[in-house]
């Protein structure tokens, strides 16, 4: 079977030209100035955004070489937060990205991180063989962590000194940069719940790099950090989940500029930091990265053997009607063309040329809407490929999130379309395959929403992917593919697995369950396909049970959960659905009142606002049990309102409370009764004389 090098990216079509495109010469002659800043100079984080497809990703991967083929090479790392997953423990994932490139290329080591990272996770409990398989390297450092967390008290010094004997690797690693009581305390930290540790991590990550990256006597720069998609940490989420996401990555920024690290990051927006900190203002440098100049994409088209470059010869006819169609609107009136639509068109013409030895006519591409762009060069690149069967290969691989040469050759023989090897290395090049560093490849977004749309009825695909990845072991793409069949029934399943796995404090087990869910967008697209009340209830179930999981850092968990309350409740809207409004709003409330990120008066007004809608729908008369509980967590949240009157928001919690004691009475609810009359004389002792 024949394996493609992840790195080969940089030759394929959209890249070829690269140098070619609009601004690219000044964005790149930026970068350069920063990798040729003297000794002591100011790095800044370089941040360069524009619209999907506009060749933000290409840019990395033009850096990456640039880094790559200087002498010395200058080490550097590369995420694609797209890949991340749920953004449950986003940043933890982040750093992992990172450390296995610049361990795996460069051979930069990571101890202190990888002794704090392998502590929280041994204290979280659960499976670490998916980690150990990632990052093989761990397992030693996260075995150590295991029995340091199970030691003794008595003697644990020397035993200490003897675990870390035991094992040459851990020791060398470990040792020289951390003395025996510093691993005892980070043990007692851990042991004591101190949920400040997980924050440690960036600068635990930064202080390996500083004291282990090659020393570059002359200049400032010694290292490379690129974060690509940006925007997809940020989709959707409310202000709280982008304040959590903001604050992490500027951490991680301004400790990389202060030792020689450039941080670099693309997205589809301007970033704004400087809104809450003026200082960022001048700590970003930041770059519109444009279409391509009518003149650049003449010149990409003759890369790619589409007629003469401009300065040979004026646009040909076929060039500027693609030019034409590509066109983006800008305020200036100049064109920009996308240069994803510019190599689909390539691809359209090239595949032309193949069936009928000629160019296709430019009215092929004439008379498109700039609204329908992206559907109408789908519709025309469907066509111009040889055969149905190529087309339906195409279609059926965009079902399933992501895959490899495995996959879709066995997809393709078992499925009837004979495609074979030569048809995957066809299928390998086109423009928007976007392969991936473990030898899987993905639908460039903006072609796989389209794609989708047309599909129609896709059961024995779907039923065809569960089994493939099952049968792979592939746990999260095989739910992902049940979940689509049969959603409220697998839904069911999972919740009864967490629910289990929580009440017999298998808390790894219920961490495990989450991460099936990784590969799931639970996007547009899979809300049309399982519909609505699925959709929203599957946001719910996630989100309580994030909620109900415990985990070390729990301002992260928590968030994700309030993002999916808030996608439930796009469905759950009150006029239509009030009993399921007012249950999302009720957890809704109790995700913002537990939330320990952010400003905390500000979760608390939130939650109480949220509860407070609840009992809008849950009175007394009709849902008595419902509204004492309502009126529970409304009077605990103002208990410990911090904002505002001390004593009338006590006042208003005693009020509540009291309410709640009509309903939970001894004899029938014992325990909550308990529960409210505990809250209830809290609520007196710390009312004021």
């Amino acid at each position: 079977m024949i394996k493609r090098d992840p790195s080969e990216t940089i030759e394929r079509l959209p890249h070829q030209a690269l140098k070619y495109f609009t601004n690219r010469e000044k964005v790149i002659q930026v970068f350069q100035r920063y990798l040729d800043l003297p000794a002591n100079g100011e790095l800044k984080t370089l941040v360069y955004y524009g619209v999907g497809g506009i060749g933000k990703t290409a840019l990395q991967l033009k850096f990456s070489e640039i880094l790559r083929t200087d002498e010395p090479s200058l080490p550097y790392a590369r995420v694609d937060l797209t890949n991340i997953g749920d953004r449950v423990l986003t940043d933890r994932k982040v750093l992992l990205n990172l450390r296995a490139d610049l361990e795996k290329n460069f051979g930069i080591k990571f101890p202190r991180f990888e002794l704090l990272l392998a502590v929280i996770v041994a204290h979280e409990g659960g499976d670490t063989e998916p980690l150990v398989r990632e990052y093989p390297v761990l397992q030693d450092t996260l075995n150590f962590a295991a029995s340091l967390l199970q030691a003794p008290v008595a003697g644990l010094s020397g035993l200490v000194d003897t675990m870390i004997r035991k094992s040459p690797g851990l020791e060398e690693r470990v040792r020289h940069v951390f003395k025996t009581e510093e691993v005892i305390r980070l043990r007692e930290r851990t042991r004591e719940e101190d949920n400040t540790l997980p924050g440690e991590l960036i600068r635990y990550f930064v202080w390996d790099l500083k004291e282990n990256l090659p020393q570059r006597t002359d200049r400032t720069c010694r290292c490379v950090l690129f974060l690509d998609a940006y925007e997809t940490l940020r989709i959707g989420g409310s202000s709280t989940h982008l304040h959590e996401v903001d604050t992490w990555v500027r951490d991680l920024v301004d400790y990389c500029t202060h030792v020689g690290v450039l941080p670099v990051i693309s997205g589809r927006d301007c970033l704004v930091w400087d809104m809450e900190n003026t200082r960022w203002a001048d700590d970003l440098d930041q770059h519109l990265l444009g279409g391509l100049s009518s003149r650049d994409a003449q010149l990409f088209l003759s890369k790619c053997d589409i007629d003469k470059p401009p300065d040979k010869d004026r646009a040909s006819p076929l060039q500027e009607a693609i030019i034409t169609c590509c066109r983006e609107d800008t305020k200036t009136g100049e064109i920009a063309c996308h240069s994803l639509y510019l190599a689909l068109c390539a691809e359209i013409v090239l595949n032309n040329r193949r069936i009928q030895q000629r160019d296709p006519p430019p009215d092929l591409f004439a008379g498109i809407p700039h609204v329908n762009v992206a559907q109408e060069l789908t519709n025309r690149f469907l066509k111009s490929l040889d055969n149905q069967a190529m087309r339906l290969w195409v279609k059926e691989l965009n079902l399933t999130p992501r895959f490899d040469e495995e996959t879709a050759l066995k997809l393709d023989f078992e499925r009837n379309h004979y495609n074979g090897r030569g048809g995957w290395e066809r299928l390998a090049a086109f423009s928007f395959l976007e392969p991936q560093k473990d030898g899987f490849y993905r639908f460039h977004k903006v072609m796989s929403d389209v794609l989708k749309k047309g599909m129609g009825d896709s059961q024995m695909v779907h039923e065809w992917f569960c089994r493939h990845w099952s049968e792979r072991s592939m746990s999260s793409l095989s739910w992902y593919h049940r979940w689509l069949l049969e959603p409220e029934k697998v839904l069911q399943s999972w919740k009864e697995l967490h629910e289990n796995a929580i009440k017999q404090r298998h808390i790894g087990t219920a961490r495990e369950l989450l991460g099936i869910w990784d590969k799931t967008a639970l996007d547009a697209n899979d809300r049309q396909i399982v519909g609505d009340r699925e959709w929203a209830d599957t946001h719910l179930a996630i989100g309580y049970a994030l909620w109900k999981t415990p985990q070390l850092t729990m301002g992260q968990v928590l968030t994700a959960s309030i993002e999916h309350y808030n996608e439930a409740l796009k469905v759950y809207i009150e006029t239509d659905y009030p009993l399921q409004w007012a249950n999302t709003q009720n957890n809704l409330g109790g995700a913002y009142a537990d939330l320990p990120a952010g400003d905390r008066g500000q979760n608390l007004q939130n939650a109480i606002q949220c509860f407070e809608g609840a009992l809008g729908v849950y009175t007394e008369t009709d849902f008595p049990q419902q509204w004492a509980m309502t009126q529970n967590n409304l009077g605990a949240a103002y208990a410990n309102l911090p904002a505002g009157d001390g004593e009338q928001n006590l006042q208003k919690a005693i009020q509540c409370f009291e309410a709640a004691l009509r309903v939970y009475t001894m004899t029938c609810f014992s325990l909550d009764w308990a529960m409210t009359q505990n809250n209830l004389g809290i609520a007196y002792r710390n009312l004021p004389a």
